[in-house]
């Protein structure tokens, strides 16, 4: 990945769209969701589209093949979210003039083996060249009740996490940063930067319960940023789901283990919800008996202030993470 500082973020060029564009009058989720959603006959029809580039998304390390699984993963990890099941996906692809044909070959292998793993299909898409190679996956699926937007958290809601995180996190450390790692920790943490995992598994049992979601992939600080902005709410999280192999390795570098996991990962494609208290009970239980694993990390506040607690002592929660342009 390049980080490079540009006067104009992401954030504002979303803003400047929702000006400019001429929006349908019927998409549901509103301003800030990564989806939009239209009710159509036989249920709630939901899109996103996707982009991996090549110098800002492809570590080094990264094989075609792992580029194209990414690619996939990172359109329908926004449809697992909201509950929502594939139907089918869009590929359109940006070729450099360097690739080789065997290149290509396990890009597109990389495609097609996470839609065969994620039980949808490609439907069509495009080619072109490219100075700088991309691709752009447009998926959709359905969903049969209303997906929780991403602006729905309300104060006194539980904040919900699946997984452990911080494995990205060392990722980049070890790949962008020069950093050893044993090889149990570094072996983990590259499968996890490279072939990471949509959670429909997640979000089939979670997403009926929930008032919000949306995935971390651009880190759990500036995901619960994000939410809380849209929920005109705050959080304070009282725990951290932090994966072993990201506290050793923070001990071996003498790193904090706490902001690596907050505001340095990303890319992990775990789900964020936030579940209304009278419904914690239920979905506890949905996700126990899908065999997941779950936390609860804290609650949605009425003041508008972000905090966390870390081994004992309270923090503010700040608003850091990827953003395209900017980080």
């Amino acid at each position: 990945m390049r980080y490079v500082e540009m006067p104009v973020g992401e954030r504002r060029i979303v803003e400047e769209a929702y000006r400019i564009f001429r929006w349908h009058p019927s998409e549901l989720m509103g301003k800030g969701d990564d989806v939009a959603v239209l009710k159509l006959d036989g249920g709630y029809y939901v899109f996103h589209i996707d982009s991996l580039v090549w110098s800002t998304d492809v570590p080094p390390g990264m094989g075609f093949d792992d580029a194209g699984w990414k690619a996939v993963t990172a359109s329908l990890s926004d449809l697992a979210a909201k509950g929502a099941r594939p139907l089918g996906v869009l590929v359109s692809g940006g070729f450099e003039p360097g690739w080789t044909e065997e290149n290509i070959r396990d890009l597109l292998r990389g495609v097609s083996e996470a839609v065969e793993a994620y039980g949808t299909y490609v439907l069509g898409g495009d080619t072109n060249e490219s100075a700088d190679g991309f691709l752009s996956v447009f998926a959709f699926g359905i969903s049969d009740a209303p997906p929780p937007r991403r602006g729905g958290a309300r104060p006194g809601d539980y904040v919900v996490v699946t997984g452990e995180l911080g494995l990205t996190a060392v990722a980049f450390k070890i790949l962008l940063e020069g950093f050893d790692a044993p090889p149990d920790i570094r072996d983990a943490s590259l499968r996890a930067a490279f072939r990471p995992v949509a959670r429909f598994d997640a979000g089939y049992a979670l997403a009926p319960f929930a008032s919000a979601a949306m995935d971390i992939s651009d880190g759990l600080a500036l995901s619960l940023h994000q939410m809380c902005e849209l929920s005109g709410v705050g959080v304070k999280l009282t725990s951290l789901p932090i994966h072993r192999y990201a506290v050793r390795f923070s001990e071996m570098h003498g790193l904090d283990v706490d902001r690596l996991t907050l505001y340095e990962g990303g890319e992990e494609y775990e789900l964020l919800f936030a579940v209304p208290p009278e419904m914690i009970g239920e979905a506890l239980r949905a996700a126990e008996s899908s065999g997941l694993s779950i936390h609860v990390i804290g609650r949605f506040t009425e003041e508008k202030e972000l905090r966390y607690v870390f081994r004992g002592v309270e923090r503010v929660l700040e608003r850091v993470g990827w953003e395209h342009l900017k980080s």
